[in-house]
């Protein structure tokens, strides 16, 4: 952005901030915009650069690209006051929900995929969590796994539809770090195979039905 560029972004800013009396710019270097407090989006001219905004509000610092017919952010980065970030591509909405990307929480949780326009929710992509548990698929009611694979920290593997309450495996597979490996279908509530098969390390089969508090083949 050259000097002209600058003078004359910062004085169409001005008009438009005085004609619509919002809140007024502190100050504005090269491509960055600092805040003196909290403003209307549509009252900035800003095409690529980043807007830092003042301490008390929720989102600390938005960078990249801007809309040229809404001024939101659309491609870029987010910086919460909270820790969070969010990377990738944003609605052009007020909220600027991240859409497609990848948020990092200060926990250390990292949510990769696509997100859901309205609420923000990781819809299919990846959860990588702190504990090392890795969760990759469909999410559906408050980013809960519903379809997919879950790699738990000790080797354990879950692949295959995921109860929406209680979040455990009711149809698929699950291998198991010892090689053992059991398909079929689930108890929703004591996560133990009630129908199917299970395979041993060494070769030896078990089919048919367990019992869902034990797990153990039922004799007939």
């Amino acid at each position: 952005m050259t000097d002209t560029e600058t003078f004359l972004g910062i004085m169409t800013i001005c008009v438009v901030l005085v004609t619509l009396n919002y809140f007024t710019i502190k100050e504005m270097l090269s491509d960055t915009i600092i805040l003196k407090s909290k403003f209307n989006l549509f009252s900035v001219l800003l095409i690529k650069g980043k807007i830092i905004y003042p301490e008390e509000n929720y989102v600390q610092v938005t960078e990249g690209k801007f809309s040229r017919k809404s001024f939101f952010l659309i491609k870029g980065k987010k910086t919460y006051s909270s820790g969070l970030i969010e990377e990738g591509k944003f609605g052009e909405s007020l909220q600027m929900k991240l859409i497609k990307g990848k948020a990092t929480y200060p926990d250390g949780t990292v949510k990769e995929g696509i997100f859901d326009e309205d609420t923000g929710f990781l819809i299919k992509g990846k959860i990588t969590y702190p504990d090392g548990r890795i969760e990759e698929g469909i999410f559906e009611v408050f980013m809960k796994l519903i379809k997919g694979k879950i790699t738990f920290p000790d080797g354990r593997i879950e692949e295959g539809i995921f109860d929406k309450d209680t979040t455990f495996l009711i149809e698929g597979k699950i291998r198991y770090p010892e090689g053992d490996v059991e398909e079929g279908t689930f108890d929703k509530d004591t996560d133990y195979l009630i129908e199917g098969k299970i395979t041993y390390p060494d070769g030896r089969i078990e089919e048919g039905k367990f019992d869902k508090d034990t797990g153990k083949l039922i004799e007939e």
